[in-house]
Order: C-alpha cells, then structure tokens, then sequence
C-alpha cells in the first residue's frame, strides 16, 4: 500500500476571524450540532413512495429543471 500525503485542509474561516457577526469561535460547536441533528430533520426517502417514477424518468426532470433553471436566469 502507497501512502498518499495528507491533504491540507483549508481553514476557510480564517478570513473572518475579525468578524464578530461571522461567530468563527463557535463555528465547530455549530457544525457538531448540525450533525447531532441531521437525522432527525431529513426528508423522507420519498423515492419508494413514487415508483412509478423510474430513473430515467428522473434524469429527464432534472435536465429539465437545469434548463429551466438557466433560461429564467435563477442563479446568483
């Protein structure tokens, strides 16, 4: 086995640290909680409710989506 090098991770709050309306002191405290609850707030898997909809049915909606998305100019 090769062993890869460790990726960095980027502290991506860094930048903010000044910012007292960015809260960058509670940002791990935040996350961790986010993740205690996730399962709790998760949607219903409601693909066994529709199986009528197959895969491929699917892709369609969201290609179609996307294309709606980009004619009515809905990203930022």
């Amino acid at each position: 086995l090769s062993k890869k090098p460790k990726e960095q991770i980027v502290d991506i709050d860094a930048a903010d640290v000044n910012n007292d309306l960015a809260a960058v002191e509670y940002v791990e405290e935040i996350y961790k909680y986010y993740k205690s609850v996730e399962n709790e707030s998760r949607v219903n898997y409601y693909i066994d409710s529709q199986p009528e909809i197959n895969e491929k049915m699917r892709a369609i909606l969201i290609d179609w989506l996307i294309q709606v998305h980009h004619k009515f100019k809905l990203s930022r």
